[in-house]
């Protein structure tokens, strides 16, 4: 029998119309047996998340303030699911133990993770399926930092003789049982490592969006959906701004060659995006996506042979280390090496960053280009596709917009080139229009 693991968004179980969507959607294909819900998300603009409501409750307690009425918020949105389901089942044990635990004073990552705890043990009562806590299967260790191999072990001793069941996203713990978090994208995360740890057939992603876009939709109305797409390519999406799905929680799936499909809650008909080990809609004149990102900049250093001196290049990055500066591309020449920052604000912290480079490398000169965007065009295989590379230039051209950096990405699926802000929108929806 196909398997297959499904990960739920907070919008997709906001309340109880989204919870009946989401059964419906599970009972209508018996592979869905592996569940991975995600906390109650918003029901309108105007609400408020359940962990940010249990977040405020803690903070009243540390100022000594009453928490009752924040907390019983929290209580009455469960409560009210599941009248609204007609189900006969309560969370009141669950409930003592969490107000037991804020008043005690329990550490952030427990209080964070009680909205997917409590929306993991409804949606298992709801479907009539197993409950697994995470805690007791998804490994961190006393750093807190995740364990892949024992993770592993756990899960799949655990789910060796279970058939159907609802495992939560965003947390795990440690051996002594303390909860820890993933720090982003965590349910998307934990749907992936349950995934490769039972050998799924697809990880299907449920959110609000019938998959991925070949770029923003609020610079370029109505774009296009990506039918397929590789993990690298994906991975390189998210990095650069592309949001569905965190890049994190590619990486599991990847490496047990499990598909991914990105599907919509409310639209389940849509076929989504599928992302694969290699994208099977791409041809030799299109590309797979665009993103970027505004509000970087360009430190350019400038000496004579400075690419050739290891020295002096080690010196270099070892300054830009001390002030915690992390670039995300360096171009280089013989004679320079640029490097992309994200936005330096603080001026006081970049006048000394120049100071000590001079000191470390006396450089011949040093620039600085602020207000960059970086725009990435992804497909595969680029280094052999000339026609995308020079339809991405000529429209640039076209459209009298100056390239202040290229680079080309070494695993020869993408192509980052840095553009002024103000051009950013408008090169974005020129670069979409010259490959559609």
């Amino acid at each position: 029998m196909t398997l297959k693991v499904c990960k739920f968004g907070g919008t997709s179980l906001a309340d109880a119309s989204q919870m009946k969507k989401v059964k419906e959607i599970i009972e209508s294909d018996e592979n869905r047996r592996i569940i991975v819900p995600s906390a109650p998300g918003k029901r309108s603009d105007d609400d408020t998340k359940i962990t940010d409501l249990l977040l405020m409750s803690r903070e009243l307690i540390h100022d000594k303030g009453s928490f009752e009425s924040l907390f019983d918020k929290v209580k009455m949105r469960f409560e009210d699911m599941i009248q609204a389901l007609e189900m006969n089942f309560d969370l009141e044990d669950a409930f003592m133990d969490i107000r037991y635990n804020l008043l005690k004073g329990v550490s952030d990552d427990y209080i964070v993770s009680r909205g997917e705890y409590l929306n993991g043990k409804l949606l298992a009562n709801y479907l009539g399926y197993d409950f697994i806590d995470p805690v007791q299967v998804i490994r961190f260790d006393e750093k807190g930092i995740y364990d892949d191999a024992a993770t592993q072990k756990l899960l799949e001793e655990a789910l060796k003789d279970v058939d159907r069941a609802v495992i939560p996203g965003f947390y795990g713990g440690t051996e002594e049982g303390d909860v820890r978090i993933f720090s982003r994208g965590g349910s998307d995360i934990t749907g992936a490592i349950v995934a490769r740890a039972c050998q799924a057939d697809v990880y299907e992603n449920w959110t609000d969006v019938s998959g991925l876009l070949m770029t923003d939709p609020r610079i370029v109305k109505g774009a296009k959906p990506i039918k397929s797409i590789s993990y690298q390519e994906l991975r390189e999406l998210s990095s650069m701004g592309a949001t569905v799905i965190h890049e994190d929680a590619v990486y599991p799936a990847q490496v047990a060659a499990i598909p991914i499909n990105i599907r919509n809650t409310n639209r389940p008909a849509d076929p989504g995006t599928f992302i694969e080990s290699h994208n099977r809609s791409l041809d030799d004149s299109n590309i797979t996506g665009i993103a970027g990102k505004k509000d970087y900049a360009i430190l350019k250093v400038m000496k004579n042979g400075l690419s050739k001196d290891k020295a002096l290049v080690d010196s270099l990055f070892q300054t830009a280390s001390r002030h915690g500066i992390n670039y995300e591309h360096m171009p280089s020449t013989v004679d320079s090496i640029s490097l992309v920052l994200p936005k330096l604000n603080k001026v006081k912290t970049l006048n000394t960053l120049i100071d000590e480079i001079y000191t470390s490398v006396n450089p011949d000169e040093i620039k600085i280009v602020d207000n960059i965007a970086l725009i990435g065009v992804v497909a595969s295989n680029l280094s052999n596709k000339p026609k995308i590379i020079s339809t991405l230039f000529g429209v640039l051209s076209t459209l009298g917009i100056g390239v202040k950096m290229i680079d080309l990405g070494s695993n020869d699926i993408n192509i980052i080139i840095g553009v002024d802000n103000e051009d950013y929108e408008y090169a974005i929806k020129g670069i979409y229009n010259a490959y559609n």
